[in-house]
Order: C-alpha cells, then structure tokens, then sequence
C-alpha cells in the first residue's frame, strides 16, 4: 500500500478508536476548531447543473441560459454579491468579513454548457461562481473534438480562461466516482465494505482529482462537493486527510455561517429546478 494510503488508513483508525470524529453532531477535530463568536451570517447557496438552450430539455437538472440570467438579475436587484468558498473559508477561519448580502452560485458535473451558455451570463453580470468538476470526465474531453451541448464536459482551456478570469472557482466532483453503479452511490461507504477499503479506494480517486486540477491548474482545491449529497460517517475524516477544508451538501436550507469551522461541513444548498427560480427559492430563504 502506498504511504499516503496507510497514513489515511492510520489516522482513520486512530480517530475513530479515540472519538474525535463524532459525523452529524457539528463536533470536529480540535486541532481545526475556531473561538466560537455570536455573529452569524446567513447565506443562500444555489445549485446549478446543465443550463441549456433547448427549453424542451428543461427539468430537475436542467435550465435555460434566459432562465439563469433572470435569476442573475433577481439576485442583483436585492443588492446580493457572489462569493465563493475561498471567501467562505477566508470568512470562517481568518475573520475576514463577507459583502452585506453574500450569495453563492455552484455549478455541479462541469458541463461544457457551463461554459457555453453560463459564462457569458457571468461576464455580463460581473458575478462569481463555482464550478464543480468531474476530473475524469474533464480529461476524457480535452482530448475529444467534441463539444455538445447535451452531454459535454468542461475541457483544461476553458477551465483556465474561466479561472484566469477571476469568475469561476474550481472544486472537487471526484475523479471518476460521480456514479451509483457497485453498490457504492457517490462516495458513500458501502454496507459490506471495510474502513480500510474504503479509504484505499475513494481516497484514491479524491487525491487522484486533488492532483490532476493542481497540475492543470495550478490551483488545489479547498472544497470537496459530494455527489449526489451521499457520504458515510468516516466521509469526514477522509476529507480532512486529504487536505480538505470545506464541503458541499444538496440539502435545500439556509447556510448559516459562523466562526466555527464545523459549519463548513456539508454547506447546503438550494437545487435549482426548471421549476425554482431564484425568486422562489430566496423567498423561501427569506421566510
């Protein structure tokens, strides 16, 4: 086994003997932990994934480029300001303040849409987003000439003029594990499947995407976005060995964001649907 392996599988095991972990309780390691403050801010984030041209494509993960600058729009009339989770991150752990009315925009998969169709949206706006990328698929159509609006995927070159751009901020989708196929959905340990193997196999996958974004990129992600929303209770722990500061999540509720690194853990998020514009979903938020 190679050596950041047993250190992952080392570290796992020392921090479940040990209870340091406890998942779903908001209690993390206490090397990480922030000074609780009173203040607390809470933010909207929106889930996006393919905005396409074709309206009769809309649906549950699918929307138009009109009905995305509509929500651009939207949320520039209530005096809102992108952020992404470098100032999240920078605002949890460092104190570093937040616009009045911070908002984020996550794009999950890494569509070639998102770059067709969404980042002009971006460029007209002046509006900041993140970008979620399945690494594997990433690299499968950088070395195509093929891109489809249906089904393509974000290729190195445009993943960099975005970036450079200042606009866009990449994260992690996995490597290769956006699938439900094996038993295994995500990256959700499975039944049958021992802590061991499972940080052997997904750790693998998440470092192998973690490495091949940096290489290309220059940048090393600070945010895990789980597939599907699924994770197991030593999900957490992998994270964090990896490198990891942060996660995204799907459940659709505020983000409350404090000085406690804990509310980093599984951000949520608002889905946006063909059916929840912006307007809806922040009405909802404001509630």
């Amino acid at each position: 086994m190679a050596r950041w392996k047993r250190i992952l599988v080392t570290a796992l095991a020392a921090v479940l003997l040990l209870g340091a972990v406890w998942w779903g309780s908001g209690r993390i390691l206490p090397a990480v932990r922030a000074l609780s403050v009173p203040k607390e801010v809470k933010m909207p984030v929106l889930m996006y994934h393919s905005i396409h041209s074709n309206p009769k494509k809309a649906g549950d993960y699918v929307i138009t480029p009109e009905a995305l600058e509509r929500d651009l729009q939207y949320l520039q009339q209530q005096g809102y300001t992108t952020v992404v989770m470098s100032d999240v991150i920078a605002y949890v752990l460092q104190g570093t303040p937040l616009p009045e009315k911070p908002v984020m925009l996550t794009f999950d998969d890494g569509y070639y849409n998102n770059y067709l169709n969404a980042y002009p949206l971006l460029q007209k706006y002046q509006m900041r987003a993140v970008i979620s990328i399945i690494v594997g698929e990433t690299d499968k159509y950088s070395g195509l000439d093929e891109n489809k609006e249906n089904y393509s995927h974000l290729t190195w070159d445009m993943i960099n003029e975005m970036m450079q751009s200042g606009l866009v901020e990449i994260q992690n989708h996995t490597y290769n594990l956006h699938k439900t196929g094996g038993n295994r959905r995500g990256v959700a340990q499975r039944r049958d499947e021992s802590s061991e193997h499972y940080v052997e196999t997904v750790g693998a996958d998440l470092k192998k995407a973690q490495d091949r974004i940096e290489e290309m990129t220059g940048w090393r992600p600070n945010t895990f976005t789980f597939p599907f929303g699924s994770y197991s209770r030593n999900s957490q722990v992998l994270l964090e060995e990896l490198g990891f500061t942060a996660s995204l999540g799907v459940e659709g509720k505020p983000c409350r964001l404090s000085r406690d690194p804990a509310c980093l853990i599984r951000i949520p998020r608002y889905t946006r649907t063909s059916a929840a514009s912006a307007e809806r979903l922040l009405a909802s938020f404001d509630g």
